[in-house]
């Protein structure tokens, strides 16, 4: 289950959170690697912050995907958004994303946008909710964010409650 990082030009935001990841992903890879950072625009300070963490995740790999900027003289900036998700969605579910060839077709995918700070069992967490998402086939995403969940707001922090809408922010979706 890769990691897909979605970014654009806020260099710093993108430098926190990767650090956060740094911190938190599992030595063993066992769920959010390869880790995918898709860049939208050609933002210099971006790509630079890109290429620090590709050495600091050493044997984990940190991949590095350019896209085209979609921001258009028409063209908003929800609708370039959404033309860069679908663009790095099919990168890495196609497997253009990962440089071996032989690795498996990527099942699920674990996606954050380059301003979220993760919890420590960020990881951890959505481990346990893979065979929640893939035996539902009436779930779309398993989400990480709760616009409520922090200390004092929470009653129960183990209760996982299923949604209506959908709340993004650190979000898993499968290939399907």
């Amino acid at each position: 289950s890769p990691l897909l990082i979605f970014t654009c030009k806020r260099e710093n935001y993108l430098r926190e959170t990767l650090t956060d990841v740094l911190k938190y992903i599992p030595a063993d890879c066992s769920i959010g690697c390869p880790v995918i950072v898709s860049q939208d625009g050609q933002n210099a300070e971006v790509s630079q912050v890109i290429a620090e963490f590709q050495d600091k995740f050493g044997a984990i790999q940190l991949i590095h995907l350019h896209h085209k900027s979609a921001l258009r003289k028409n063209a908003n900036t929800y609708q370039a958004l959404a033309i860069h998700y679908g663009w790095a969605l099919r990168q890495v579910f196609d497997g253009h994303a990962v440089a071996s060839k032989t690795a498996r077709l990527p099942q699920r995918i674990l996606i954050l946008e380059e301003d979220i700070h993760i919890s420590p069992d960020f990881f951890d967490y959505f481990k346990a909710m893979v065979p929640i998402l893939e035996g539902d086939s009436s779930l779309f995403a398993v989400s990480a964010f709760n616009d409520n969940g922090y200390k004092g707001m929470v009653q129960d922090a183990t209760r996982v409650l299923r949604s209506d809408f959908f709340p993004g922010l650190g979000w898993m979706l499968t290939r399907k």
